[in-house]
């Protein structure tokens, strides 16, 4: 930006330059006319950088909003793939907690029967006892 503001200066003192050429020497006209070609030629090579300076400047902005568009697509998708992640390890720790509850209550179940085969063998063996006597 400073070297445009530097061209644009060095181009404003050429041409105040030119006109002073011009209003103090009416007599060598083709002198002026060779110095105002190539400032022409400064002046339209400067309109045409800062031109296509503006539609660098411009596509580097859409460029920036779609880079920043799509990092938020990319921190969507990362917030969404922890969250389906982090909802699979509950979903399989609460398996593993069902899991591990029916196990014990077959567990518990196994123990009630072998207690109640153990309380009819003992009422069998009580009552053959009593028999006996």
């Amino acid at each position: 930006m400073s070297s445009r503001n530097f061209d644009c200066t060095l181009l404003a003192k050429l041409i105040v330059a030119v006109d002073k050429i011009d209003a103090t020497t009416k007599y060598t006209n083709d002198t002026v006319v060779t110095l105002r070609d190539p400032i022409h030629e400064l002046k339209c090579t400067t309109r045409n950088m800062e031109s296509t300076n503006t539609l660098i400047h411009d596509s580097l902005s859409r460029l920036e909003r779609s880079i920043n568009r799509i990092d938020s697509r990319l921190r969507r998708i990362e917030d969404e793939m922890q969250n389906k992640m982090q909802k699979k390890t509950q979903e399989q720790e609460d398996a593993e907690l069902v899991r591990k509850r029916m196990q014990e209550i077959d567990e518990g179940e196994k123990i009630e029967k072998r207690q109640k085969r153990m309380v009819m063998q003992l009422r069998k063996s009580l009552a053959e006892t009593n028999r006996h006597i």
